[in-house]
């Protein structure tokens, strides 16, 4: 490669390219690098070239393999000589009349052969640093500048570039060149804008127009941190096909409402700070920005993003190994000036952060506003305001990561794992029931009889506490000294653990009338104790009362089911005896009725017949009308065996009845002798824990007492 002027010049301070070894101890002198020590550095550019011919330009040699370019001097060496020619400082090349323009347009590295000979004739031709990248960013290194100009810029330096490639950049739109959002950041009000009028103001005014003007710099930085992740890595992303929409909606959630409620905010900023030099009733713009629907806008948006932010840092990571394209696009920003601090996880760090910082700046405002001034009350609404957002914000981010955390730990529980809670089955879909919601998890631990604590993950519901256990990969139900998992909040008492100095325990104890219980929960931090403390009690106090299930022994649950299936066989059968009575009864009164009538056709008969005897008439021979009545008779006498044998159904029927009622009241006196039995031997067990619990208690007092008397006496020894 001909030896310009410029390569000439360089390679006279490094000496002879002939010679290695004289040059690498010259560039090794403290000497000389005492001397180039303040120069600027090099930017330096990987290449890759496919032309042999081409000498590095340190130390003479060709290339074989990848060199690197600085964009500033152009000096073209190997990688080995990068870290050696560092040391020398960068001389900006610029050909005469050269305009002084920004060093690079910060633009992507090719992903394409370069051939090193051609690009170095490009740029000795154009005098400037046009590169052909795929995209390119906003803002150059030193400035910050409307980013259109820069994207027009270097589209009209590359002619064979498709301008498709730029539409998700050209998508910005044109009223934000009204915020000054590419402006560089100016000096303090109190030294810039303000610089005559802070004359006329007090030390506090002056410092809250100094916060004012704070506010309205941060705001459009974070605006700028928004734009970048939404119009570089959410479109830029989307254009490139490398992930789908839905994949970006989950990786960067609400990005379109916190974009539009910021700039809502920064216009409103920018209104108020160009009308007036001095700055008055701030309060107006911050009640308009932090009440009403932009702030419940700004709420949702929030909570949706930041609970989803430590996920989105995951899926990253996660990208950055398994999508190469993924990969290219970030690392092709990291090595651009602009995007320091700006990566993909920066962003979402800074903007989860922002609403932090609105309650610090509107509270030294309030500090820093006069009493007797009309807007001190108005900056203290605003305040509460701000804050009001933020607590809405946490809240909402602590449901969601607690909704998050119950479907973790529902999907890893085992699904033959069982309980028993009031005498009812309880199981994992007991834990996502409707109207059961989580309230805090951890882990803790739980200390048994044998005063040995064992680790468990305890969850504090709505409505009870439960105690899960690790079983491998897998939750289980954690029980132990007989006592259940599942505690009811209903007349829970939650009392603190008594004993010594820096004790980090606390007793659950329930009162209630079948689940009298005591659980002693140790906790890692004293921290953690106070927060679970605070919040059982809070849940304890919001718990809504209902009446008691009374407990069934886990033993007798197959026989209860049977009993009651049995009980519903019973009833029916009882029904249909009842409903066969009345038909029986009915009948035997239509009988009986029969048979008065009968004996009454009978005596009337017996009379007829008296009379006839009398009158001498028996000899006659019978009348044909007489014929019916002596088939009545026969048919009397057989009504009359027909209830004979109907009466002793009925008595049957009746004996029956007698056995079926003496038999159940043997069952159920049975049963009920059973039931007291059981609620003696409960009863017997609640007299001995309670006793146990009594003499613990004394025997804690009695040491307690006992500490209290050794203190003393060793008060009294010091004294005397």
């Amino acid at each position: 490669m001909p030896v310009t002027s410029h390569s000439a010049a360089n390679l006279s301070r490094v000496g002879s390219t002939k010679s290695k070894e004289k040059t690498s101890k010259l560039r090794s002198s403290r000497k000389y690098i005492g001397r180039t020590k303040d120069k600027k550095p090099h930017f330096w550019i990987k290449l890759t070239t496919a032309d042999s011919n081409v000498a590095c330009e340190a130390c003479g040699k060709p290339f074989s393999h990848d060199g690197y370019q600085c964009n500033d001097c152009l000096i073209f060496v190997h990688s080995n000589c990068k870290d050696a020619t560092d040391r020398f400082g960068c001389v900006k090349y610029k050909q005469e009349n050269e305009p002084d323009i920004s060093r690079h347009f910060s633009m992507f590295l090719p992903e394409r052969t370069v051939d090193a000979k051609k690009y170095n004739t490009v740029r000795s031709e154009s005098g400037a640093s046009l590169f052909r990248h795929d995209h390119l960013s906003f803002e150059s290194v030193g400035s910050c500048v409307d980013p259109a100009m820069l994207f027009s810029s270097a589209v009209a330096g590359d002619r064979r570039r498709s301008a498709g490639e730029f539409n998700y950049i050209n998508s910005i739109p044109a009223q934000w060149k009204e915020l000054d959002l590419w402006q560089s950041d100016t000096e303090p009000w109190s030294g810039g804008r303000g610089k005559t009028e802070r004359k006329k103001l007090s030390n506090k005014e002056i410092k809250r127009q100094d916060i004012i003007h704070e506010l309205h710099m941060t705001e459009r930085h974070h605006c700028r941190i928004v734009v970048v992740t939404k119009y570089i890595y959410y479109n830029g992303l989307n254009s490139q096909r490398i992930l789908t929409t839905e994949e970006l909606d989950t990786l960067m959630p609400g990005l379109d409402d916190i974009l539009e409620a910021h700039f809502h905010f920064l216009s409103l900023l920018k209104q108020k700070t160009t009308n007036a030099v001095v700055v008055e009733n701030i309060h107006e713009v911050l009640l308009r920005q932090f009440a009403g629907d932009i702030a419940e806008k700004m709420i949702d948006a929030y909570v949706k993003f930041c609970s989803q932010k430590e996920a989105s840092v995951n899926s990253y990571h996660k990208l950055m190994i398994t999508n190469n394209a993924f990969r290219n696009f970030m690392e092709k920003l990291s090595q651009l000036p602009f995007y320091k601090g700006k990566s993909f996880p920066d962003c979402l760090l800074l903007i989860t952060q922002r609403l932090s910082k609105y309650h610090t700046l509107v509270e030294s405002l309030r500090k820093n506003t006069s009493d007797d001034s009309p807007e001190k009350e108005g900056i203290a609404e605003a305040e509460k305001a701000v804050k009001q957002v933020v607590t809405r914000v946490d809240l909402g981010i602590e449901k969601v990561q607690l909704k998050q955390t119950r479907d973790t730990i529902v999907s890893l529980m085992d699904n033959k794992a069982t309980t028993i809670f009031l005498g009812n089955t309880f199981t994992k879909k007991d834990l996502s029931a409707e109207g059961r919601e989580l309230i805090y998890a951890g882990d803790v631990f739980w200390q048994n009889a044998r005063r040995k604590p064992i680790e468990v993950t305890m969850l504090l519901f709505s409505d009870v506490i439960v105690f899960l256990q690790r079983s491998g990969n897998n939750y289980i139900f954690s029980t132990q000294d007989k006592k259940e998992a599942v505690v009811s909040l209903r007349k829970l008492i939650v009392r603190d653990k008594a004993g010594r100095l820096g004790s980090q325990g606390i007793y659950l104890i329930s009162a209630a009338q079948y689940h009298a219980e005591m659980y002693e929960i140790i906790c890692k931090t004293k921290k953690q104790l106070a927060a679970w403390t605070d919040r059982i009690q809070k849940a304890v106090y919001d718990c809504p009362e209902k009446p008691e299930m009374r407990p069934v022994p886990p033993e007798s649950l197959v026989s209860v089911m049977e009993f009651e299936h049995l009980r519903l066989l019973m009833d029916k059968a009882r029904q249909l005896t009842e409903s066969r009575k009345q038909l029986y009864d009915r009948q035997l009164n239509i009988y009986e009725e029969t048979c008065d009538y009968i004996s009454q056709l009978n005596l009337q008969h017996d009379e007829d017949r008296s009379k006839r005897h009398d009158s001498g008439s028996l000899s006659l021979p019978v009348e044909p009308k007489s014929v019916p009545t002596f088939e009545s008779l026969s048919r009397i006498i057989e009504l009359e065996v027909e209830n004979q044998k109907l009466k002793q159904d009925k008595f049957l029927l009746t004996t029956e009845l007698l056995k079926e009622k003496s038999n159940r009241s043997c069952s159920n006196l049975a049963a009920y002798s059973s039931g007291v039995e059981e609620l003696r031997r409960l009863q017997g067990e609640l007299d001995l824990r309670r006793k146990e619990f009594g003499q613990f208690v004394d025997n804690k007092n009695i040491e307690l007492d006992s500490r209290e008397k050794a203190i003393k006496e060793k008060e009294v020894g010091v004294f005397n």
